[in-house]
């Protein structure tokens, strides 16, 4: 998730609505999983085989509207990456509405439906705070990725928590509408991930009842421009497929470069 040597953010446009069963892991391994008690427990999973006296990267999985961390976990297949990886997670659960959906609060545009209080962005936080208390994290290895309304709050954390994060990657979620609601400390690795046919988070930008949210585009100039990069789209000659029912490459990769700030 680190830049390239021309400091290029990568951003994801797919051609396509991403199905569940396109990204990949290896065969599961088996891992420690150990629970975190409190007002909001979570679990973390550890890799086969961690040692305190390797840093391990952090990744922290967040749902979707309606639904929960353990099912993040299945829907990116994430069990396997853990372990062939030495990869730590975590996948919390967002609060409960009034409809008994949980949610994160994450922009005006998604998903807080009900008007909760609840600061997540404050959760999150203490998450990394927790697991790096407890266990050796390379802190330039903190990523989040969120899928809908958990691509609107990764956005949320790219935002509020720059200097624990060191990339995000969103899956049909998008930014703050008014971009000077994201004020992020510093520079955030961002990966967005985007399908044209998306009728719920449409590629264009729309309304879920609340707030207007910007589309694609919109998101990432305007992490572009935070990131204090050239504001040019830089369409890359590599073809991707992301949608597995497709034999043809689906997937058009747009990047910014020559970005000014140092990232984690």
């Amino acid at each position: 998730m680190k830049p390239s040597v021309k400091k290029s953010w990568g951003f994801w446009l797919a051609g396509s609505i991403l199905l569940a069963g396109t990204i990949s892991s290896a065969p599961i391994a088996s891992a420690e999983t150990v629970q975190i008690a409190g007002s909001r427990p979570y679990s973390i999973v550890l890799p086969n085989g961690y040692a305190a006296a390797k840093p391990a990267p952090l990744v922290i999985l967040l749902h979707s509207y309606g639904g929960s961390g353990d099912q993040m976990v299945n829907y990116l297949q994430f069990n396997g990456a853990t372990s062939s990886n030495g990869i730590i997670y975590v996948a919390p659960d967002g609060t409960k509405d009034g409809a008994g959906k949980k949610f994160w609060n994450a922009t005006p545009g998604c998903c807080n439906f009900g008007g909760s209080k609840v600061n997540d962005a404050q959760y999150i936080s203490e998450i990394i705070t927790q697991v790096e208390s407890r266990y050796t994290i390379d802190k330039n290895r903190v990523f989040i990725i969120g899928h809908s309304n958990g691509g609107f709050m990764s956005h949320n954390v790219g935002c509020n928590l720059a200097d624990q994060v060191a990339a995000i990657v969103s899956i049909a979620g998008e930014q703050f509408s008014d971009p000077n609601m994201c004020n992020p400390v510093g520079p955030v690795n961002v990966l967005q991930v985007q399908g044209t046919a998306d009728l719920t988070v449409p590629y264009s930008g729309g309304s879920l009842g609340l707030s207007q949210f910007p589309g694609a585009l919109q998101t990432i100039h305007t992490w572009a421009e935070k990131d204090q990069c050239n504001t040019k789209e830089i369409a890359s000659n590599q073809t991707l497929s992301l949608v597995s029912q497709k034999s043809l490459p689906d997937t058009k990769i747009i990047s910014f470069e020559n970005c000014t700030g140092k990232c984690r």
